[in-house]
């Protein structure tokens, strides 16, 4: 088996950057399922044309809380449509699928947060 193909939805936001320049210094192959590259995660056509893949890491979403409560609808459908038109994606090709989350720490105690401040 050769190495495996990482697709990556949210790949301009903070986390997707970062993941990016680290899958490139390891020299791990990927393609960005991006609207810049003609995917767009709540266009279930343009997301079943996207190249076969191993895992998928999905960073593509809404996340600032405070304007959910502006746009609870967009919210939703952006977040959860998003994410089913992802996992139908991993579905037809029997890949994995990572849904990272960094809301398991709650009100912030401190800043920047890291992976050793409490979880709420």
């Amino acid at each position: 088996m050769g190495k495996p193909l990482v697709a990556i939805t949210g790949a301009s936001g903070f986390i997707g950057v970062h993941l990016v320049e680290k899958l490139n210094l390891l020299g791990i192959d990927y393609i960005l399922l991006t609207k810049e590259n003609g995917y767009d995660i709540l266009d279930k056509e343009s997301m079943s044309n996207a190249p076969k893949f191993d895992i998928l890491i999905h960073l593509a979403a809404l996340n600032f809380v405070p304007n959910s409560y502006k746009g609870s609808s967009n919210f939703y459908h952006t977040n959860v449509s998003g994410t089913i038109n992802c996992l139908e994606l991993c579905k037809k090709y029997n890949a994995k699928v990572l849904f990272p989350s960094s809301y398991i720490y709650g009100q912030p105690q401190y800043l920047p947060i890291d992976e050793k401040h409490p979880t709420a």
